[in-house]
């Protein structure tokens, strides 16, 4: 994980990224990251290890307590994410 105030989560192993919804060819965005109550959701994938998510975010090498995937995405015509809704309902798209 980042040390300081970042936009990135790296993860600590390729399979703990895997879990959080990375795929070469076709990763998830919106997946939920919560640890120690603070919660960010995944814009982008940077490489097969680190995550961009939505605001800064410091969690200096403490344990994500839970992952959660987003129960539907909005992609435009040519298959790119565009928002996605979680399992509490919100909606988000990017501009």
């Amino acid at each position: 994980m980042t040390a300081a105030a970042s936009t990135t989560v790296v993860f600590s192993s390729a399979a703990d990224a895997i879990l959080a919804g990375y795929s070469a060819t076709n990763p998830i965005l919106g997946v939920t990251l919560i640890s120690n109550a603070l919660t960010r959701y995944i814009v982008s994938w940077a490489n097969p290890t680190t995550c961009v998510v939505d605001s800064s975010v410091t969690w200096a090498g403490t344990a994500i307590t839970s992952v959660q995937l987003p129960i539907a995405t909005f992609v435009d015509s040519s298959g790119v994410t565009k928002g996605w809704m979680n399992a509490e309902g919100n909606v988000y798209f990017f501009r």
